[in-house]
This record gives C-alpha cells, structure tokens and sequence, in this order.
C-alpha cells in the first residue's frame, strides 16, 4: 500500500489517484520546481513556466495518460500531492 506524510509528519491514506485535469497542472509544475530546485528526482536542472506545463497538457494527455494522486485534507481541501505522465522525448538539460 502507498502512503504519504502529511506537512504535519502523519501517516495519511486518505488520497485517490485520478486523471489529472487542466486544474491540476500548476500543482504539478510546483511539484517538479520543488524538486528541481532540491533534489535529483526529476531531470529538470532548473524551473520550468506553468504556461510550458499547461503547452504539454493540451498537447499530451489526449494520447497518453496524465496521473495525479490527491489528498483529501480534514476541512475537505484537496492537494495534488503527487503525478505521473507519459509524454514524447522532451529535451533537457539532465539528458
């Protein structure tokens, strides 16, 4: 089973995986800029525009699938905590 750490340290189980919608792409180009900035989880080396994220959205997920796992807060907020996506070869700097 997956979990995820709450920003409070706490295990959460209360999320879904869905299709990610065009709502959700800011939340997924915060998620990679966060590790972008941090981390070597992604290949991005630097910050990418939302509006570049938004491009690829409408162009990609037609013909291949766009995840986002979704946490479901107590107040009944919700926060994209986590993605996947297929898309054609994009070049950039890690490659």
């Amino acid at each position: 089973m997956l979990f995820h750490l709450s920003e409070t340290g706490e295990v959460n189980l209360s999320y879904i995986i869905r299709l990610a919608t065009a709502d959700d792409v800011s939340s997924i180009a915060d998620l990679t800029n966060q590790e972008a900035r941090r981390s070597a989880a992604t290949v991005a080396s630097s910050e990418e525009p939302v509006e570049r994220w938004r491009e690829g959205f409408r162009r990609d997920h037609v013909y291949t699938p766009w995840l986002v796992a979704v946490e479901e807060g107590l107040s009944g907020s919700k926060k994209v905590i986590a993605y996947a996506k297929a898309s054609p070869y994009n070049q950039r700097d890690g490659f």
